[in-house]
């Protein structure tokens, strides 16, 4: 078993935690302190340094307790750090294999790619690229995220009014979208959420939703007038269904059916191929903010199945102790530094880098420019209409000027106090 040092169980191996110490942990065989390590456990990934052996012998009892236990301590890679000497003449040993100076649990490749480089490379692949045409309905339908802002729609290269017409004309609608944010999208992309949540329903909810289905798009009073009853808790009801994507909202607000078009298996191989084609990357602690939920055996199975494929490969980020799933030479993937954008807080790029933003700036609620390759500066904003006072400035000041023109682009006037 792996002993934490401020287990209160650890006084009874003589050795209190102190600042100084070089462990976090000790790994305990039939009641004996056998090794002390530094372990970090990240996104589905495990990350052993400092290991130090207490006598000889043991080593292959602790591959074996990472190896048989893996997955019920939630992680998909192990990564025991420069520990050639303490395990030597071990090789290939449940499940382990040596990567350089590592002892590495999976199929996993180890990268230097920073969270930085990870942003940027995101940012560089989802951003309209010069003279591509993406005005047409099936590029919207494309987009497994939906948009939550204009920002979003206008930087993926979707003017903000073409936008309204295909939600005024019932082609786009609201939906609980990713990370549980109102977002916009063809019924189409929705139907993918219903089927991947695979969302159960009481009695009443099953009658409400009914009631959608028979009378078409319809408002709360419709549906109560419909079942001749305002029976106790229908708001909730119907947050309840629109919550598991089983209804969504048109452009007067109405609910509308939304129709289960896919089997769950075959949603989550489409989800899981749209976020590496737009995006280039996922990880499971992504997908399961996205999603709010514990992802099951379902996606390591899908995940499995395109790793087999060869769409995808694992990778473990050194600097940041997580493993994540990338398309070959995702690295070298990154592009130019031509793109330019703000990034507001319910863009997706916050979302997906909300702990990065957090961070390294100290919150992920604010407004960011990038460009040149990098977050040059980070801002509040008050937003009235179609006019933005920015606040407090983090970072190069400098930028000001482009941050006004940027938002001038959007179609925003812009002050600063």
């Amino acid at each position: 078993m792996i002993l934490n040092i401020n287990d209160p169980a650890s006084i009874y191996f003589e050795r209190i935690y102190m600042r100084e110490a070089d462990f976090n942990s000790r790994f305990i065989l039939r009641g004996e302190e056998i090794a002390t390590f530094f372990m970090d456990k990240g996104d589905s990934a495990i990350w052993i340094s400092n290991l130090i052996l207490n006598r000889e012998g043991v080593g292959e009892e602790i591959l074996k307790y990472f190896g048989d236990n893996s997955s019920t301590l939630g992680v998909n890679a192990v990564v025991i750090e420069n520990c050639r000497s303490a395990f030597s003449g071990l090789s290939d040993s449940h499940g382990f294999r040596w990567v350089d100076n590592n002892l590495c649990l999976g199929n996993m490749q180890i990268s230097e790619l920073t969270a930085s480089d990870l942003f940027r490379i995101v940012i560089n692949r989802s951003s309209q690229k010069k003279g591509e045409d993406r005005l047409t309905y099936q590029f919207l339908k494309d987009q497994i995220l939906g948009f939550r802002t204009d920002f979003e729609s206008s930087y993926a290269g979707i003017r903000n009014t073409l936008v309204q017409n295909y939600f005024q004309s019932n082609l786009i609608f609201t939906f609980n979208g990713p990370f549980g944010t109102a977002a916009m999208a063809p019924i189409e992309t929705i139907s993918l959420y219903r089927s991947i949540r695979n969302a159960g329903m009481n009695e009443q909810e099953q009658r409400v939703l009914r009631s959608v289905m028979e009378i078409g798009p319809a408002s709360e009073s419709e549906i109560i007038s419909y079942l001749r009853r305002d029976f106790f808790g229908i708001r909730d009801v119907l947050k309840s269904l629109f919550a598991k994507n089983l209804v969504a909202r048109d452009s007067s607000r109405k609910y509308v059916y939304v129709a289960e078009k896919h089997h769950r298996e075959d949603a989550i191989i489409i989800f899981l191929n749209a976020l590496i084609k737009n995006f280039g990357y996922f990880s499971r602690g992504l997908i399961e903010d996205m999603l709010q939920f514990k992802i099951d055996r379902s996606f390591s199975e899908a995940i499995s199945r395109l790793e087999d494929a060869g769409k995808i490969v694992e990778l473990i980020m050194a600097s940041e102790r997580r493993l994540i799933y990338v398309q070959k030479n995702f690295a070298n993937s990154a592009g130019d530094n031509s793109i330019s954008r703000i990034i507001s807080p319910k863009d997706y790029m916050a979302l997906f880098f909300k702990q990065y933003l957090k961070s390294t700036f100290g919150s992920s609620g604010l407004y960011f420019y990038f460009t040149e390759g990098e977050i040059k500066t980070a801002f509040s904003v008050k937003k009235t209409a179609r006019s933005l006072s920015v606040g407090k400035i983090i970072g190069d000041r400098s930028y000001r000027d482009q941050i006004k023109k940027e938002f001038n682009n959007l179609g925003y006037a812009v002050s600063f106090t």
